[in-house]
């Protein structure tokens, strides 16, 4: 192998473990092996009663979790997730006799 491909090869190997690396790491805190993001699914939209477990978790996540949550509470759904959201609603709420 010429020192080229070599070089090549090297560089493609050290691109894909720094991507594989920067995939595994996450911003987000985490508590038990959950991170914040599943501790807080289900609160968006039908319950806004966080669970026990969910107020310990936040709790010991402590202020990086609060953080996050603002960044996530600041962020707008986009038009069709919206639209979705209220075709879901719509549809539970449809029964038929």
């Amino acid at each position: 192998m010429n020192s080229r491909k070599r070089l090549a090869l090297i560089i493609a190997i050290l691109v894909l473990a720094v991507g594989f690396v920067v995939l595994l790491r996450r911003d987000e805190p985490s508590y038990k092996g959950k991170r914040l993001s599943q501790w807080i699914r289900g609160l968006e939209y039908e319950n806004v009663n966080p669970t026990d477990d969910q107020r310990a978790a936040l709790f010991a996540m402590g202020e990086p979790a609060i953080k996050k949550l603002i960044v996530l509470l600041e962020k707008r759904d986009s038009a069709l997730k919206q639209k979705l959201s209220l075709m879901r609603r719509t549809m539970q709420s449809f029964t038929i006799d």
